[in-house]
């Protein structure tokens, strides 16, 4: 009986063991000198490629993952999920990790950016569910859940390109175009906002300078690293462009030391740089293909680069703010009393498109940046004697990873919202993109600009 009773307390024990280390890391060599940091860090950012750490919950393998160091503290945040995890324990080169949260609903907030603030977890943004938000969340330590911290102003954003302040306690960021599916509305503007974390305030600073919009509108991999020994954040863009933001100053400085592009591009294919964080002048990363996930680093300072001649935004005075407000507004009404006069003027020759196209933002004549850009691609692939597909839209409109019923709706809203606009401004009933039936799968349409509508379109 003694032995019986044994075994069923050995087991019990070894049930709530497993229970409470819910995974542990063996020989994880980066992790494992990172746990004995005795001080905060801020790892790197890399919105299309994350860190896999946590694999117990295959639904969440696609998921993004970040670490969170303070002073005393070692997290991870599965993005999109609100789950929490420490490192609560090491034994010679064990890590051992216990799940904080009691979250069980999960795809929401995804591309939110989080971050420690006097120790307390928080996460700012994200997207899910037909909305990209601008909320500010705090992880609570008491209920082991998500709490809402309300801000000034909501500012929609994902974590694109966001740094973290120490110093002055903000998070300075730029806010990148986005879709409000509840109200089917485009918001095509880049703009940079600093939040203060203590006022709990956001603040318009003004419009990303056009040089920055070319890197973040092409969409291509990239990943942000805060440089807190300057207080600066690096973007590292493409393999070859190496920048730092100075949003206290707001300057912008290129690599010019070649060895350390060298150091950080790896010469063999599929291999990525994974952790990364800079401390005290170094910077440390581990690759993707190394098994034991060493650190290595590289010496970085403001000396190994060169400012440049543009800066990160335009500012603006708080009367810009109000202006910033109005004059949009304003011009709109001018065009469209332009626009009305001349079709007044040519009463003959008016066609009643108000009629044949309905859509919400029939009123604003003017092309926004996504639709021009995509008119361009579609262009110079008619010039070519060839067509656009459903997915080049896709691919362009950055519908991806949205769902098939998401592309099929955006897409559609935008080719007809570019042909209306077209129609009201130059008087006519032919279309600017026009489709006509995939030769490979009738189910299908290709999209094409012919020479004739172009030359029109560009005056």
């Amino acid at each position: 009986m003694f032995r019986i009773a044994l075994s069923l307390l050995s087991l019990l024990f070894l049930t709530l063991l497993l229970r409470a280390n819910d995974t542990i890391f063996v020989g994880h060599s980066a992790l494992n000198r990172i746990y004995d940091m005795n001080k905060p860090l801020l790892f790197g950012a890399r919105p299309f490629v994350g860190v896999k750490l946590i694999t117990l919950e295959k639904n969440f393998t696609a998921y993004t993952q970040d670490l969170l160091k303070s002073k005393d503290r070692f997290l991870i945040r599965v993005d999109g999920t609100g789950r929490v995890y420490e490192f609560f324990d090491k034994k010679q080169d064990s890590l051992f990790i216990r799940r904080l949260d009691s979250t069980i609903f999960f795809g929401y907030n995804g591309g939110s950016f989080a971050f420690l603030y006097k120790d307390t977890l928080m996460s700012l943004g994200g997207e899910g569910y037909w909305k990209t938000n601008g909320h500010l969340r705090y992880y609570s330590e008491n209920d082991h859940e998500w709490n809402l911290s309300p801000l000034n102003i909501e500012v929609p954003v994902t974590n694109m390109c966001m740094y973290h302040d120490h110093v002055n306690e903000e998070i300075q960021y730029i806010q990148t175009p986005y879709w409000d599916y509840g109200t089917n509305t485009y918001f095509s503007e880049f703009n940079v906002y600093s939040l203060n974390l203590s006022k709990k305030e956001n603040k318009f600073l003004g419009q990303l300078n056009e040089e920055l919009i070319k890197i973040f509108a092409q969409r291509v991999d990239y990943f942000t690293v805060p440089m807190p020994s300057i207080q600066m954040l690096l973007l590292f863009q493409g393999g070859t462009n190496f920048f730092l933001l100075d949003f206290k100053h707001n300057e912008i400085y290129q690599l010019v030391n070649t060895k350390i592009e060298k150091s950080l591009n790896s010469s063999s294919k599929n291999v990525r740089l994974e952790i990364i964080f800079e401390d005290n002048g170094y910077l440390y990363f581990t690759r993707s293909n190394d098994p034991i996930h060493k650190l290595d680093s590289v010496p970085i300072s403001l000396k190994d680069f060169k400012k440049v001649g543009y800066r990160i935004y335009t500012p603006v005075s708080k009367l810009g703010n109000i202006y910033y407000l109005i004059i949009p507004g304003v011009v709109v009404l001018v065009l469209i009393a332009v626009i009305y006069s001349r079709r007044k003027s040519k009463e003959g020759k008016r066609i009643k498109i108000e009629q044949q196209f309905a859509m919400s933002d029939a009123s604003d004549a003017i092309f926004k940046p996504m639709e021009l850009e995509l008119i361009q691609k579609i262009y110079a692939v008619s010039q070519l004697g060839k067509s656009y597909s459903v997915e080049d839209v896709n691919t362009a409109l950055g519908l991806g990873k949205k769902s098939l019923e998401i592309q099929k709706k955006v897409r559609t809203d935008t080719l007809n919202r570019i042909n209306h606009r077209y129609k009201m401004q130059f008087e006519t009933q032919d279309d600017l993109i026009e489709r006509v039936r995939s030769e490979e799968d009738r189910r299908y349409y290709r999209y094409f600009i012919r020479e004739e509508n172009m030359k029109k379109f560009v005056g």
